[in-house]
């Protein structure tokens, strides 16, 4: 098992943004994980004993297939031959399989991995050690902007999955996709909608909220926040509005930005910087965190 957070990792020093530079030692480190996640006598889909591992046989099937490839690519001979690459060697050097091919390797072999979620921890664990920005969150890569956005992500990821709310994780997860893609309102939009689900869904299913009239109107952020409010979901210390960072922030963003919303218009659009799209999900995903974890309490 890959650890981190070893004595001896606690002394290196990591830049606050990670890098986006597959690096070698990287990719040897997944190809290591791959292998001790393989199976090494697999079966086909028809049942018949391959005597080929899982990452020869399903891995690089996949890998033709979606690429529409006929073979891998060849690699030289010492002979000054050529040869079609073995899928380890594709994995292995980046003149055969680029960042993006070698990610998607990654991402298409959670399926075939012999524990889904151990070979998902380590691979996670592997990229933060390497200080790699990527993740796979809900079974897919996604680039991250930092560690701590993250992990507020990975909380909100696994606080939905305790609801079964799909629709929610599939809207913060495109969030996070349309930040790292540069659709920066559409990344706002996202995590609103996210939050939005989140409330629809405490709203129906708990007994104590009376109003559960669910529309999709303009302005049904602030009646749902309302509702929510007013059965005790954010009563705080010294009455401390906590709600307030949805209401007067992220959904203002998604109202007021142009594209986000509404549509772009005829005005110039504004430049929103990264750190305020990061602040929008990291918040979307705290606040869902929490409004799911008083759900729970007042359910006992």
């Amino acid at each position: 098992m890959l650890r981190k957070n070893l004595y001896s990792q606690k002394f290196k020093v990591k830049p606050i943004k990670p890098s986006y530079l597959l690096q070698n030692k990287t990719r040897i480190a997944v190809i290591k994980i791959m292998k001790n996640y393989s199976e090494d006598n697999c079966y086909n889909e028809d049942g018949f004993y391959t005597g080929i591992n899982s990452i020869e046989y399903f891995l690089k099937n996949e890998i033709l297939e979606n690429y529409r490839w006929e073979v891998l690519p060849e690699v030289a001979l010492m002979n000054n031959g050529k040869r079609e690459a073995t899928m380890i060697e594709f994995l292995r050097y980046e003149s055969l399989s680029t960042k993006t091919r070698f990610l998607d390797s990654v991402q298409i072999y959670i399926d075939h991995s012999i524990n889904k979620e151990n070979y998902i921890q380590e691979i996670n664990n592997l990229f933060e050690i390497d200080n790699f920005g990527y993740r796979i969150i809900n079974n897919e890569i996604i680039k991250i902007g930092s560690q701590e956005n993250f992990v507020e992500s990975q909380k909100a990821f696994l606080a939905i999955s305790e609801l079964n709310l799909d629709n929610a994780k599939i809207e913060l997860q495109e969030s996070m996709t349309c930040y790292y893609s540069g659709n920066k309102p559409l990344a706002i939009k996202k995590a609103a909608d996210s939050i939005e689900t989140v409330l629809k869904y405490i709203i129906t299913k708990d007994d104590g909220i009376i109003d559960k009239e669910i529309k999709n109107k303009k302005g049904q952020m602030k009646s749902l926040i309302d509702r929510v409010r007013d059965s005790g979901y954010f009563n705080c210390p010294y009455n401390i509005p906590i709600h307030n960072s949805i209401e007067h922030i992220i959904a203002p963003l998604r109202n007021k930005t142009p594209g986000a919303g509404h549509s772009k218009g005829i005005e110039k659009e504004k430049e929103i910087d990264d750190e305020i799209i990061e602040l929008v999900i990291g918040l979307a995903s705290s606040y869902i965190s929490f409004l799911i974890k008083r759900f729970f309490k007042r359910q006992i």
